[in-house]
């Protein structure tokens, strides 16, 4: 039987709890990818982790949930899920069940999933307030098919940017109609109507629009740079001096372009890391290419290790710099057994060649020197080298004594 241990909660599950959690998240997956703005939140942010928990994918398809058990399942408080049902009522859609004057809510699967979302994204840390939410959940659909703007195929980064312009978008229109909400509430606030302060609060919204969708479609535009974006975001401390009473307005402005910016700064590293991990592999294919000199596949190498030492991202490369240099050690090795092999062959000959009778006094003793100086440019072999030199000066002075006792 095969097992896995869940990483959320360190229990091991069988291979049908496993089968089950598997049948959950393509029903989640089918239910709401590409249909649920809030679903497309966590995922275009890398968030499915944090929704896709062990509890939500062991719920059963089939079964409705009291509050105290959804709360359980999205492990927050009984208050927690009331707080949201009462506010999000239209959304959730729960099971509403009555009996005299008791009211029972039941949640599915679903309603329980949409909830955790929410807790997800409007509780301690969430990026967003509830009326934030609640707009995004009633009044716009950012992401159905209509509104994607094309792009290139296949540039990821420019279709990751025109995801966010779409987002910035419907946020430029929700604080228009904030601005002009606050014209309105100004006249309601106005026992006897001034139209000359009418007039001039209608005009002042108009020219604070204009001056924050300027400031939005450069920041938004995938033709500036991630510095220049962050030089117009800057503008709005000017507005906030200038627009003193509509200081929320611009906040939730300065919320949302800030977001936009930090999300165009994740698709440019992630997009540089792409592009770096394609170089670094095409280098560390050269420095094990049999195919290569020994000097291009050490160049290879080295250029490896100048990219892990630049930024500490790049540490991911470490394992393949350290193939490559076990690659090229064994090259190296074989190389040098290579020379010394080589080298005691050539000893051998000179041996041979020194202590060879047919040879002359003068031709021996050339080798014999020959020998000798293989020696010393070879000082780790000396041994063997020696061994040579010792028995060839034997030989030699033996045939001598021979040859002169005629």
């Amino acid at each position: 039987m095969h097992y896995m241990s869940s990483s959320h909660e360190n229990v091991i599950y069988s291979p049908d709890d496993q089968a089950k959690m598997a049948e959950m998240k393509e029903l989640i997956i089918d239910a709401f990818d590409e249909t649920s703005s809030l679903y497309e939140i966590y995922k275009k942010r890398g968030w499915l982790v944090r929704i896709f928990t062990d509890r939500i994918l062991l719920m059963d398809k089939d079964a409705t949930y009291s509050t105290q058990q959804a709360a359980d399942i999205i492990e927050v408080p009984e208050y927690n899920v009331r707080n949201k049902r009462k506010d999000f009522m239209e959304y959730l859609n729960p099971l509403v069940l009555e009996s005299g004057s008791k009211v029972t809510y039941k949640f599915n699967y679903i309603s329980v999933f949409k909830m955790k979302m929410i807790d997800g994204l409007t509780g301690e840390g969430g990026d967003y307030t509830l009326p934030q939410l609640k707009q995004l959940l009633y009044n716009h659909n950012r992401f159905t098919p209509a509104e994607k703007t094309a792009v290139p195929p296949g540039d990821q980064f420019f279709e990751a940017l025109a995801k966010i312009e779409v987002i910035i978008k419907d946020e430029i229109e929700a604080v228009r109609s904030e601005l002009y909400g606050f014209v309105n509430r100004k006249i309601e606030s106005l026992a006897l109507p001034d139209i000359k302060a009418l007039q001039d609060a209608n005009d002042a919204s108009e020219r604070l629009y204009k001056k924050l969708k300027t400031i939005s479609d450069e920041i938004i535009s995938t033709a500036t740079s991630i510095e220049e974006k962050e030089s117009f975001l800057a503008k709005l401390a000017e507005l906030k001096v200038d627009y003193p009473e509509q200081l929320p307005i611009i906040d939730l402005y300065q919320k949302s372009l800030t977001d936009s910016i930090r999300l165009a700064k994740e698709e440019v590293k992630s997009r540089d890391i792409q592009q770096t991990r394609s170089k670094v592999l095409d280098l560390f294919h050269t420095a094990i290419d049999g195919n290569k000199s020994l000097e291009e596949r050490e160049r290879a190498q080295n250029l490896i290790r100048e990219v892990i030492s630049s930024k500490p991202e790049y540490r991911e490369f470490e394992t393949l710099f350290t193939q490559a240099m076990i690659s090229i050690r064994d090259v190296r090795q074989e190389k040098r057994e290579e020379e010394i092999r080589g080298i005691k062959n050539r000893a051998l000959e000179l041996y041979e060649l020194a202590t060879d009778p047919a040879k002359s006094k003068g031709e021996r003793d050339n080798f014999l020197k020959q020998l000798q100086d293989l020696s010393e440019k070879n000082p780790e072999l000396s041994f063997d080298v020696r061994h040579y030199i010792a028995a060839a000066q034997l030989t030699n002075k033996k045939r001598s004594k021979f040859l002169g006792i005629f």
